[in-house]
């Protein structure tokens, strides 16, 4: 797989440096894994000055980056690193995935895993993820290559056909790095259906079995992996089985919420990636 990182030289990339090094090593002799490092630049800084000025600029931000990854121990890992210049760094970002012909973007995210920093993405994260055409690898910024849990790949299912892009998506990771793959459904306890006017609750009597996970799996050819199904919150109860699993990576499905929606739920990846101490791939569907 081919993933672009976004690196800003600051400690809020750490974390996906060290994530993208320790996939490129975990599928070490499995698999071929190609990491580009990309800063993304502002273009004023070559339509607003002189071109001597904007050429030292980018000279400059070449070799912060050069730093960034040296400081990750991660400088012999990536096969490409680029400044590029773009209005916005998800603009330049996008491009990058697009014209390296990339699997997934990685970035990371400004709230540590720990600590009582308010939970946050922060504003590139957040875009990125908003403008979701590609799987997007959240990770935090103080995670390190020693701390990643290395027994499984950890998947969301909703039991519907827009979850199918997210369960590929991780079991090819989960191959790649010869990781179990786990396929949980979280059945909440209340329900929210939506009609043209309003919002409806219904509570859940019972959570599907994970005979009916398997069910869903064989139908679209997505065998092997292990079934789960818990129930609680969502968010919540896929960071407590990504602890129980020991999971490298969390993987979710991203589907387009209308406005009723949005103003009675948010998006499950959003806050997954906000929340979860461990790396969180937002994967749309079709």
């Amino acid at each position: 797989m081919r993933y672009v990182v976004g690196v800003d030289t600051r400690e809020r990339s750490r974390g996906a440096v060290e994530f993208a090094g320790w996939l490129e090593r975990r599928a070490s002799g499995r698999s071929q894994t190609e990491l580009v490092a990309v800063q993304v630049l502002d273009q004023r800084a070559r339509v607003n000055v002189r071109d001597d000025l904007a050429d030292e600029a980018i000279a400059a931000a070449e070799r912060r980056l050069g730093l960034a990854l040296e400081g990750a121990d991660a400088t012999g890992q990536f096969a490409v690193t680029r400044v590029v210049l773009a209005e916005r760094p998800e603009l330049g970002l996008a491009d990058a995935v697009a014209s390296h012909g990339a699997d997934a973007l990685v970035v990371g995210r400004v709230a540590p895993s720990t600590g009582a920093v308010l939970p946050r993405l922060g504003q590139v994260a957040r875009r990125v993820v908003r403008g979701l055409g590609h799987p997007v690898v959240v990770v935090p910024p103080d995670l390190t290559q020693g701390w990643i849990d290395s027994r499984s790949v950890v998947v969301a299912t909703d039991l519907r056909d827009d979850a199918v892009a997210a369960v590929r998506f991780a079991r090819r990771i989960a191959t790649e790095t010869d990781l179990e793959l786990v396929v949980v459904h979280v059945a909440p306890h209340v329900v929210v259906a939506f009609d043209s006017q309003q919002a409806v609750l219904h509570p859940r009597d019972e959570a599907p079995s994970t005979a009916e996970v398997e069910r869903w799996m064989r139908v679209h050819g997505l065998e092997p992996a292990r079934p789960r199904v818990v129930q609680g919150d969502v968010v919540d109860a896929l960071i407590g089985v990504a602890r129980q699993e020991h999971a490298a990576l969390v993987v979710v499905g991203s589907r387009r919420l209308s406005r009723l929606e949005h103003l009675f739920t948010s998006s499950v990846g959003t806050d997954l990636a906000r929340l979860c101490d461990r790396a969180v791939a937002i994967v749309p569907g079709p």
